[in-house]
């Protein structure tokens, strides 16, 4: 089963059996990864995403490159591709990105938009906490994170981010 994580506005909902917000209001704590993700993440960017989108999908990359975890990298032949970034309909959702489906694969997809309103600082963001779900994040509630169901500014990689990814990634 894919799970597709919908950025709806300034808030991303869950669409699953079980709704990982569910999962998080019952326990009181933050969910952890699905799987974690072994493998290098080969991000294919298809030919309708925009040109100024580009950069922030480039920029999201270097950024968790920055952590020295997990090898995500842009690649310019599809076959080659782990992760691939279309341009769609995504209904209300500024983005939909996939969770892993077993340790060895990334999620499959990133969908940004057509209609998205998102600057590119934001878009940032967005594919930065996409990223974070296709190697098998959920979302973070209680500490400030890039998992947050939140658009805003990133101001760099939280303590909690980084316990966090040293924790299931190191």
């Amino acid at each position: 089963i894919m799970k597709y994580i919908l950025v709806i506005s300034m808030f991303i909902i869950s669409c699953s059996k079980q709704p990982i917000e569910e999962t998080t209001k019952r326990t009181g704590i933050d969910t952890l990864p699905s799987f974690v993700v072994r493998s290098p993440v080969k991000v294919f960017v298809r030919n309708d995403v925009p040109e100024g989108f580009r950069w922030s999908i480039n920029e999201a990359v270097k950024n968790w490159n920055v952590l020295g975890v997990l090898d995500f990298k842009i690649v310019y032949n599809l076959p080659e591709a782990t992760t691939i970034v279309s341009y769609g309909e995504t209904g209300k959702a500024e983005a939909l990105g996939t969770l892993p489906l077993d340790y060895l694969h990334p999620g499959q997809d990133i969908v940004i938009n057509k209609n998205t309103r998102l600057n590119s600082l934001q878009l940032v963001n967005v594919v930065m906490h996409e990223l974070g779900h296709n190697i098998g994040f959920h979302h973070i509630y209680s500490k400030p994170s890039i998992m947050q169901p939140l658009i805003g500014h990133w101001e760099g990689w939280s303590k909690y981010d980084n316990s966090l990814i040293n924790k299931f990634y190191k």
